[in-house]
This record gives C-alpha cells, sequence and structure tokens, in this order.
C-alpha cells in the first residue's frame, strides 16, 4: 500500500517524540492511526485477512509437527520470546 505524509497538531513533547522516532517506529505510528482511522468495513476486511493469516500459520506448524504441548513448553520456557 502507497503512503502519504501528512500533517496532524500534536503537543510539542508528541511532536518531539515522534521527530526522534526512528523509521520503524514512525511506520508502526502510521499503521495504528490507520487503523484508528479506518472504517469498519475495512476493519473487518483486515480482522478476516489476519485470521486467515493465522489458519495458514497454524496449519503449516501442525505439518512441521507442532503439538499444543510443544507450543506450551516453548511459550513457558521462554523460547518465543528470546528471553
Amino acid at each position: 500500500m502507497a503512503t502519504t505524509v501528512i500533517e496532524v497538531e500534536v503537543d510539542g513533547e508528541t511532536a518531539r517524540k515522534c521527530r526522534e522516532a526512528d523509521p520503524e517506529a514512525r511506520r508502526w505510528y502510521g499503521r495504528v492511526l490507520s487503523g484508528w482511522l479506518a472504517s469498519p468495513e475495512e476493519r473487518a476486511q483486515a480482522g478476516a485477512r489476519l485470521r486467515e493469516s493465522m489458519s495458514h500459520a497454524s496449519a503449516d506448524a501442525r505439518r512441521r509437527g507442532l503439538t499444543p504441548e510443544i507450543l506450551e513448553e516453548i511459550l513457558h520456557d521462554g523460547y518465543a520470546v528470546g528471553v
């Protein structure tokens, strides 16, 4: 999706934080604002795409041998978050 730069009036501290944010954080801010301003239909479509992607990822993980027990062990031991 193409993006466009816009101007939004905010307080000075918020402006400073946005100016000083790294590019990844600025993209995240844009996605949050886009989601906030999306219509209910756009949000529903995005949710459907997310559910479909998660379903595909889950099916792939099961094909590769991931079981609920293995997943629980991974989550409990912190491997999933690099702890």
